[in-house]
């Protein structure tokens, strides 16, 4: 794991702006190679815990409660508003989970969480669906999809989230989520990132997951 500063441009955001391609540099890595990597993320949520599985490489997410969010926030911030970020992930529902909760549950992304509002990933496997949205809600989201390609419990994920200028943009395995130009980007004020495991719904039921190959880049000056 390592995490290097963050430096924001006024140049890289400007070519953000423009919609330009950039080459990025990654900021943060964890590989979930000790305990010490999955302290490294700030759990909350009722009854959440994680373990590190340091022989696969996995930070493994559970919850008993039905319903929970679990989150987990990575040392990581942007040093000014609408921090430029991408953030990939690898995630997996595990079996475990009860076939009768498994279509409610996601595993997703966050970033520039904060105050109550954030973009989000959200992928649930067990439905092959996809939903980027918006919190509080606002023009052009939330963007929703299903990709057969999308692996049920059982089968990985790779999660791609990106937040540049006005732009939020994301991708499930090879399949791109159409970009969104946010309205009103200047109402997010958070500068955070997060990894979840979401359960929507009451159930008496939790759920699993595991992630792996945690990345933060920013566009490179």
């Amino acid at each position: 794991m390592r995490l290097k500063a963050l430096i924001f441009t006024s140049a890289v955001a400007l070519a953000a702006l423009a919609g330009l391609a950039l080459a990025a540099v990654a900021v943060y890595e964890n590989q979930f190679e000790r305990k010490s990597d999955g302290k490294a993320l700030e759990l909350s949520g009722k009854g959440c815990k994680t373990e590190v599985r340091k022989d696969k490489g996995q930070l493994g997410v559970s919850t008993d409660e039905g319903g929970s969010r679990c989150r987990l926030r990575l040392p990581v911030v942007g040093d000014a508003a609408k921090p430029n970020h991408i953030v990939k992930v690898e995630g997996k529902l595990l079996e475990k989970t009860d076939e009768k909760v498994r279509d409610k549950v996601y595993v997703g992304l966050t970033v520039r969480e904060g105050g109550g509002g954030y973009y989000e990933l959200r992928v649930y496997p067990e439905k092959r669906k996809y939903s980027l949205v918006r919190r509080p809600e606002d023009e052009g989201f939330p963007v929703t999809g299903k990709d057969d390609k999308i692996g049920k419990a059982g089968e990985k994920n790779k999660l791609t989230l990106r937040a540049l200028g006005d732009a939020v943009s994301a991708k499930v395995n090879k399949t791109s989520i159409e970009e969104v130009v946010d309205p009103a980007p200047n109402d997010l004020k958070g500068t955070k990132i997060s990894l979840v495991l979401g359960q929507e719904g009451g159930s008496k039921h939790g759920a699993a997951v595991w992630f792996k190959d945690l990345s933060v880049e920013v566009p490179k000056p």
